[in-house]
């Protein structure tokens, strides 16, 4: 998982965005959310994908439709189903690139 290229790496992840343009939260559409998210800035650091955000607001949005379990797990399928079953932990990063919220693992 750690091989793959950026390129690769930036396509995985709108990807993963477009797999999720057509699933409503429960007051969000998590592909939107998901979207402030640039695939250049998509890093993979051993079983873990780093998801920096660009807007507080955003990520303070997808913390909370994440806090319902149905929302939780599906994030989690879709991102193990396109960057694959070994993927162990998906961080998301405030804009600064602080840790904010461990989504997998």
């Amino acid at each position: 998982m750690t091989t793959m290229n950026k390129q690769v790496r930036s396509q995985t992840w709108l990807d993963v965005v477009h797999m999720l343009d057509n699933c409503d939260g429960r007051e969000h559409n998590l592909g939107h959310l998901l979207r402030d998210c640039w695939p250049s800035d998509i890093d993979l650091v051993e079983n873990a994908l780093v998801l920096p955000f660009r807007n507080q607001a955003y990520l303070e949005r997808l913390q909370d439709e994440i806090s319902n379990p149905v929302i939780h797990n599906l994030i989690k399928a879709v991102a193990r189903f396109a960057y694959g079953e070994h993927l162990e932990t998906l961080y998301l990063l405030e804009p600064g690139n602080t840790l904010s919220t461990k989504v997998i693992g």
